[in-house]
Formats: structure tokens, sequence, C-alpha cells
């Protein structure tokens, strides 16, 4: 969303009965980014039991349901898939568990920069990244 030219799209707009919201334009596309791969053990077999956290490398970007931080589960056919990121520097890290939840508290984010590893994503980028299973 754009106010007046700019992206608000992440900061709560408080609309009464008065507010001027003639300059608000919803911009929708179908120019997605994708994050896609597959998670290997130290001894390259690969894993399917292992949750993947991607989250944006600007620790202000980490606020409560946060569209710039994801976390997946692999497929049975050990590929993980992240769709929808917003274009931006990332970090992700796969780890033998996360528990439900802990990926939206800062400090574990925070945890995670010293074994994640740095993705750019632009504007409908489709990345693939194998992983390493990292434990914590």
């Amino acid at each position: 969303m754009l106010l007046d030219g700019r992206d608000i799209t992440d900061t709560p707009l408080e609309v009464a009965g008065t507010t001027d919201i003639s300059g608000l334009r919803v911009v929708l596309t179908s120019r997605v980014t994708t994050v896609s791969g597959r998670v290997t053990d130290e001894g390259g077999k690969l894993v399917r039991d292992c949750s993947v956290v991607v989250f944006a490398e600007d620790a202000a970007r980490w606020t409560d349901r946060s569209r710039f931080v994801a976390t997946v589960r692999p497929d049975l056919d050990g590929r993980f898939e992240v769709t929808g990121l917003p274009p931006g520097a990332y970090l992700i890290v796969a780890l033998e568990y996360v528990e439900d939840g802990a990926w939206g508290d800062p400090e574990f984010l925070e945890s995670l920069r010293v074994h994640a590893t740095k993705l750019a994503l632009a504007e409908d980028e489709k990345r693939t990244v194998d992983l390493r299973l990292g434990r914590m």
C-alpha cells in the first residue's frame, strides 16, 4: 500500500472519520519471490525432518506476524519452498527443531545469524538454495 507515494504496507494506519486517505493506493502484483531448495546433513544425505527459517537481515523487520519472516518444512521429496517474501536482504537457515512460534522472537532470530546463509531477493526472483542442516 502506498499513501502519498510512501510504502505503508507494514505500518499501522488508523483511519478515523476525518482521516484523508484520498492518496491511498493498493498495489497488487503477480511478481512474487520464490526461494526453494533442499536440506542435507553433514554426510550429504537428504533431510526431510527439519525446519527452514528465512528472515530479513534487518532486525527492524522482525515484528509480530512480519511478512519478512517465514518458516517451512520440507515436503516428502525433501524440498522446501517459500513464496511471497518482499524483495530485500535475507538470512536462511535449516534446523533440526524450531519450537512453534519461535521465529517470531527477535532474540531467537538474532541467535540464528551466525548459522545462516545470506540471500538477496529481487522482485519476481526465483532462487534455489541448498542448505546444510544446522544444530543449536
